[in-house]
């Protein structure tokens, strides 16, 4: 099991622009109305304007006047909500400035394959690396001659090598066809110890269930969160508890990537971007086994 605390992009390129068509960017010396119902954008977001409104009311300062939207398509790759994303035909390329990362893993996917680069402060080439992420599962001869591609939804890279002052770019691929991508996530890695097959890892898909009733009486049911559960048994050497409580302690409520199979044709399902809900260890002698209950982040 292998744990990466996000770190927050610093964008060099990209390929994507930095403003969406036919939607107005907002300026605040325009000295003009935006009128109710209109869209509008500024540097990193969409707004809504909910009543007619100056200019002089910055979007971000004055929830009454805006509704955000969403992130803008040049950054939505970057937040954590999946059911946001961004698109565009043949490729999405980024150029990041990072520092001291070992992993990347990519959300949302709809591509072919994804190209991993990393340079040095010389612009030196150090690393470079292709996954596909489409796959065709062989049983037999009908599945290999007749198979459909299956889609992946989630790629990671891990073990890149540990460079300061570093350019990441990255390029997600698909030729005549739009790519997307709901969420990347980057950072450096801890590992919590051996993900055991026996007991299995467990997942699920928890749907909240919230209930209303009209003004006549009837109840209606609608779906108002759903969001994936994983659960999973750690091997670890027991001198390492407290250095391993420590850090569960202190990472709290913030959200990370945990990666509970490691191998490069492992379970997606095992890949998730969340919280730690749960961390329960009887103590051993020498080895010792807890179990950590992962919660992802509600689309």
């Amino acid at each position: 099991m292998k744990i990466v605390q996000k770190q927050e992009p610093i964008i060099l390129d990209s390929n994507i622009s930095r403003y969406e068509a036919n939607i107005e960017i907002y300026n605040s010396k325009a000295k003009k109305t935006y009128k109710k119902g209109e869209l509008i954008q500024d540097e990193t977001s969409i707004y809504k304007v909910l009543v007619d409104t100056s200019s002089d009311l910055v979007p971000k300062d004055n929830a009454l006047n805006y509704e955000f939207i969403r992130k803008s398509s040049y950054f939505a790759i970057f937040d954590h909500k999946q059911n946001t994303s961004t698109k565009n035909l043949n490729s999405i390329k980024y150029t990041l400035k990072t520092s001291d990362i070992d992993s990347i893993a990519f959300f949302g996917l709809n591509a072919q394959k994804i190209t991993l680069k990393l340079y040095n402060a010389d612009d030196e080439l150090i690393y470079e690396k292709e996954k596909n992420a489409q796959v065709r599962y062989v049983s037999d001869w009908w599945s290999w001659t007749y198979e459909r591609l299956h889609q992946k939804t989630s790629l990671v890279f891990l073990d890149l090598p540990l460079i300061f002052d570093a350019k990441l770019e990255f390029e997600i691929q698909d030729l005549e066809v739009t790519c997307s991508c709901s969420y990347v996530v980057f950072g450096h890695s801890k590992d919590l110890g051996l993900t055991l097959v026996e007991p299995a890892p467990s997942i699920s898909i928890r749907n909240i269930i919230a209930n209303t009733k009209n003004a006549e009486g009837l109840t209606s049911s609608f779906i108002f969160q759903t969001y994936e559960k994983v659960t999973c048994s750690i091997l670890f050497d027991t001198n390492r508890l407290q250095e391993l409580r420590n850090f569960l302690k202190a990472l709290g409520s913030k959200p990370a990537l945990f990666v509970a199979d490691k191998t490069d044709e492992g379970f997606e399902s095992l890949i998730i971007y969340g919280f730690h809900k749960d961390f329960d260890v009887p103590i051993g002698l020498q080895k010792s086994v807890y179990n950590l209950e992962i919660q992802s982040i509600k689309t």
